[in-house]
């Protein structure tokens, strides 16, 4: 018998998003969405190559958060204030110096901003919130030690939190104090709003594989 979750994974959306364009970010995926695209092309490059090696997947949070810093320990990446002309959120509210202005209602272009991290990775702050693999926890104090995902759900924290995965990131819509690298937020896995995308990593490449 096939389950709910296996029959919409079984139906992705060729374009999911509001808007189409081949520089914008995806949008209207939902966590099972995104896993069973990384499935899809792991398969697909696994027979190219001849290899069982798992080259894609959506980062833990504490690989998210890891390469979201790249080194560094303020608010953000780029120091301790954000501005409108560096991310994508609502300008309504300004964070340290940062100036404000009338909100965006739509993810912008990768890379619009032209900022990237020391590790070369834009949009790390804003424009869309970001799954990971966890479960949400109600601190990351406890998650594995070798950078790993909560696999397991949190216990005795309530019904809704004990059945959301970890996002991060911040987006547009949100105001700046949600984009801090150290923020954390929290959604249902079957969620496909407008203000949740993906990106993935290379997690077996990374070990030296």
């Amino acid at each position: 018998m096939i389950s709910t979750e296996d029959e919409e994974c079984a139906r992705l959306r060729l374009n999911p998003g509001e808007r189409q364009g081949d520089q914008l970010p995806v949008t209207n995926v939902s966590w099972f969405d995104a896993m069973e695209w990384c499935s899809r092309l792991n398969s697909y490059l696994n027979a190219c190559i001849a290899s069982e090696v798992r080259l894609v997947s959506l980062p833990s949070e504490s690989q998210w958060e890891y390469a979201c810093r790249a080194g560094t320990s303020t608010p953000f990446f780029f120091g301790d204030t954000i501005d409108t002309l560096w991310a994508a959120y609502n300008g309504e509210f300004a964070f340290g110096c940062g100036r404000k202005k009338p909100p965006i209602r739509v993810a912008w272009e990768s890379g619009s901003s032209g900022l990237v991290n020391s590790w070369g990775l834009s949009d790390m702050h804003g424009n869309l919130w970001e799954w990971c693999l966890d479960w949400w926890h109600p601190s990351p104090t406890n998650a594995p030690m070798d950078g790993g995902a909560f696999n397991i759900k949190a216990q005795n924290v309530g019904s809704i939190y004990s059945h959301q995965k970890v996002i991060r990131g911040g987006s547009f819509f949100y105001g700046p104090i949600e984009l801090r690298s150290a923020k954390r937020s929290a959604c249902s896995p079957d969620n496909k709003g407008r203000t949740v995308g993906f990106r993935i990593c290379c997690p077996d490449l990374a070990q030296g594989l």
